[in-house]
């Protein structure tokens, strides 16, 4: 060791403990070649760097570039305000706590001195990037089990094909890493998927399965209680043939183009129906304007049958006169 450190006394120097370059002006512990202007190499969890501030204050570790921004770790005292034990990253130019530990809950925050869950991010977002090896894009894994299933039961990935795929990479009943892949898919223009994807690469695949201006496509059936269509355009709705200018189609008429065509004016054949599948909304409006112009007809032939009553009610009378 250079005869400077000999002569201080803090420095204790046995061997290779503590060893000082003059060349290279590095200083090692635990090691006869510094790669760093402080280098500490040891073989036992105790050993390591300790900063403790007395006072049950802030003890910190500051690190200062030459462009003047600093950087504090630290550690807290009962004592200080932020609580005891609790650990952070403090930037000095301005920046304030960029990440704090609290020491009690184990919750660390960003933006934050009070994280209220395990991870807190406050005025900020947390940007997953890049890939996952063997999985795909950048996932989100959800476990109640991490032992049992080490890449989630549950797991949510932007992958390549332009959208999110909600999946499950766990099979109770096979491999990990075959099960349930594009359980529900939500593209990058809003469209979504149940059990189907465009994705050539996977069993789902569906060359057609987002054509036309549709928003869910769902590969399978649907069970439900309930379905409600919203129509906000009343001129959708068939109340128009009830309209006193609505031109009510002659039977006759209504008769021969059934013949030439065999389904109802206005309604889709079954031809139609299997290419284009069926729109319930238009399909409901569609026969209501059928129930509607049927009780048109019906309220005509009440009228025609009320007056052929009365004629015939005029004629029984004249029959049954006596005769002169």
């Amino acid at each position: 060791m250079a005869a400077s450190l000999m002569t201080n006394a803090q420095w204790t120097p046995s061997g290779s403990n503590v060893y000082y370059n003059p060349l290279s002006a590095r200083v090692g512990i635990g090691t006869t070649g510094p790669l760093l202007k402080l280098d500490i190499e040891t073989s036992s969890t105790n050993d390591g760097i300790r900063v403790k501030q007395t006072g049950n204050t802030i003890a910190s570790l500051n690190l200062e570039a030459s462009t003047g921004r600093r950087w504090a770790l630290f550690s807290t005292g009962s004592g200080n305000a932020e609580g005891a034990g609790n650990f952070g990253l403090y930037d000095y130019s301005g920046g304030g706590y960029r990440m704090f530990v609290n020491g009690s809950t184990g919750n660390t925050g960003f933006g934050t001195t009070t994280p209220q869950q395990m991870v807190n991010i406050d005025n900020g977002a947390l940007l997953l990037s890049g890939g996952v090896p063997g999985f795909g894009g950048p996932q989100l894994l959800f476990s109640d089990n991490a032992s049992l299933t080490p890449n989630g039961r549950w797991a949510i990935e932007y992958n390549a094909i332009g959208g999110l795929n909600f999946w499950t990479p766990w099979n109770p009943s096979g491999p990990v890493g075959t099960a349930g892949n594009y359980s529900l898919f939500l593209r990058d223009d809003g469209k979504i998927g149940m059990g189907v994807t465009d994705d050539p690469g996977d069993g789902n695949f569906c060359a057609t399965a987002f054509n036309g201006n549709y928003r869910l496509y769902v590969n399978g059936g649907i069970l439900t209680t309930k379905v409600k269509v919203a129509n906000y355009c009343s001129a959708s709705w068939a109340d128009y043939v009830l309209a006193p200018d609505y031109e009510l189609p002659a039977l006759a008429d209504v008769e021969t183009y059934i013949k030439e065509n065999n389904h109802l004016p206005n309604v889709p054949s079954a031809i139609t129906i299997e290419k284009e599948g069926l729109d319930l909304a238009d399909m409901q409006s569609k026969q209501m304007a059928k129930i509607e112009e049927l009780t048109l007809y019906m309220i005509d032939m009440k009228k025609e049958i009320d007056e052929l009553k009365k004629q015939n009610a005029v004629l029984q009378a004249i029959s049954s006169s006596p005769k002169n």
